[in-house]
């Protein structure tokens, strides 16, 4: 799969953060398209967009998600964003866990699409990404380490107004956990 111009446009904010072994992801190959794999293998675990696109390891995710419910098999988290929403391979598709809304969006595209198009258009990164939210909240909460997010208190959080005032540094990991004991999620078809 070609990544240049993901690499583009997100490669000179790329911060490592940790690396994903080649020997671990290929254990994955029945369940992820060999795309996805090459391209986790070349980030590794980074952040990108100065914090808010993320690569992750799918092993610590594997609870998150078997928390959240019934998903279509295989399940396996490869992407994160700031604001702790979820990019998951299901089944056959890309989707994305929505946890502030206990929403499951089934996006049905591929991976060259989400880094080929999806993360480059301007819409996308200033509507769902909140790109200009999140570096509201990187100047006055500062940048976020691997396992926080910026959120609201899951229990008020579907009803929480968003804006850097009122968000605040969470484990990103509790933060679902806490989502998915609270309720279920909802399929939605994008």
């Amino acid at each position: 799969m070609e990544f240049s111009n993901f690499e583009n446009e997100y490669g000179a904010t790329r911060r490592p953060y940790g690396s994903l072994e080649p020997a671990a992801l290929e254990s994955l190959t029945p369940a992820l398209p060999a795309e996805l794999i090459e391209f986790l293998v070349q980030t590794g675990q980074a952040s990108f967009g100065d914090g808010l696109l993320w690569t992750v390891d799918p092993k610590p995710w594997e609870p998150i998600l078997n928390g959240w419910g019934p998903l279509v098999a295989p399940s396996v988290a490869f992407a994160r964003t700031a604001l702790g929403e979820v990019f998951i391979w299901e089944g056959n598709d890309i989707s994305v866990i929505r946890p502030s809304i206990s929403e499951l969006w089934v996006a049905s595209f591929e991976p060259k699409t989400l880094f080929g198009y999806t993360f480059l258009d301007l819409r996308y990164r200033k509507n769902v990404l909140r790109q200009a939210l999140v570096k509201r909240c990187q100047r006055r909460l500062g940048a976020l380490n691997p396992d926080e997010m910026f959120g609201a208190s899951p229990e008020y959080d579907a009803c929480a107004t968003y804006d850097e005032n009122t968000l605040q540094k969470i484990s990103i990991f509790d933060y679902h956990r806490a989502r998915a004991a609270l309720q279920p999620l909802r399929r939605r078809s994008l």
